[in-house]
Formats: structure tokens, sequence, C-alpha cells
């Protein structure tokens, strides 16, 4: 009985001294930097390794929850932390996008010349024209015969053009099969 008892009053103590502790450094009014990063992680390394941290016992049974809480607050904070920068940019606006537009508009209001289309991209990969069943086919996944007449290498890549013109998708040759596979797909 007492060495139970006195492992259960060593552990509540554990838990408050680590409570106090925490709750200095995080109720503390200076900014976070890398020695207050630090000390944060000592401290959720603690809560991690010292299972009579959290531990409960009949009586202390809101402790687990306010150790959870503290640990969770830790946590957030050093993300926070981590990407200051990300969480500091301004989140974009429609003004913002109407300034964008403007950017990258020309003189002739014309935004073509800056912005290009996407084959421009798969300029330097072979082409091939699909005929209408084929692009069903690359659409749902499938592959298509190859059919060019000249020879190619295996995993060559090349672009898939719909019959209308636009780029259907990337596809990759497979030597096994003599097909072509779908990679990524646009339409």
């Amino acid at each position: 009985f007492k060495s139970t008892l006195r492992m259960e009053v060593h552990s509540r103590c554990l838990r408050y001294a680590w409570i106090k502790n925490l709750d200095e450094i995080y109720l503390n009014k200076a900014p976070m930097d890398e020695k207050k990063f630090q000390l944060f992680q000592e401290f959720k390394f603690k809560y991690k390794k010292l299972p009579s941290l959290r531990n409960n016992y009949k009586g202390d049974t809101n402790m687990n929850t306010i150790l959870n809480k503290k640990f969770i607050n830790c946590s957030v904070r050093m993300v926070y932390f981590e990407f200051n920068e990300v969480f500091e940019q301004p989140r974009p606006t429609l003004e913002s996008l109407h300034v964008l537009k403007q950017q990258l508009t020309d003189a002739n209001n014309n935004i073509s010349n800056i912005v290009q289309p996407i084959e421009t991209c798969v300029g330097n990969f072979e082409r091939v024209n699909l005929s209408t069943d084929e692009t069903i086919n690359i659409k749902n996944g499938q592959k298509i015969p190859y059919t060019l007449a000249s020879s190619i290498e295996k995993g060559s890549l090349a672009s898939a053009f719909s019959p209308k013109g636009d780029l259907a998708a990337i596809i990759m040759f497979e030597d096994k099969s003599r097909e072509w596979k779908p990679v990524k797909v646009f339409i």
C-alpha cells in the first residue's frame, strides 16, 4: 500500500511540475525564439518519455485531458514558429487577383503573350494524333497500340492530341506490349 501511494504522489508531483514549468514558458509574453523553441521540444520529449506523467489514478481523471491540451498547445506554438512565413503571407483577395491580371496583360489587353498554352510544354515530345476511339481509351486510362512508323525507345514520352487538336495526355511507350500507356491525362 505504501509503495503504491508513494508512486501516485510522486507521479502527481511530476505532472504538476511539468505543467507549471510549461506554463511559465508558454504564458511568457516574450516572442518565440530558438531558445523557447528548444524548451518546448524538451517538454514534448519529457511528455513522451515519462510514462508516470501520463498515468492516471482514481481522483485525478482530468489530469490526462489537461496534459493533452498542454501538449497540443505546445505543438501548435512550435508549428507556428517553424512555418511563420507561411502563416504571415497575405491570403489572395479579389482585388489582388485583378492586380495580377493587370500585371500579366500587355498594352493591348492581351494575356496570351505571357501565359502560354500547355502545348508549348510538350513541344519537344513526339506528337501522336489520336482517333476518337483512342481518345476515349486514353481518357479511361487504357493503353493504345503503337502506330508510328519510326522506331522509338522504351520509356519514351509523347504528347497525345485529341481529334479536336487539344492536348489529351502525356503517354509513355511500353516496349513489351508495343503500346502507349497514359501517364498524365488532361481530358
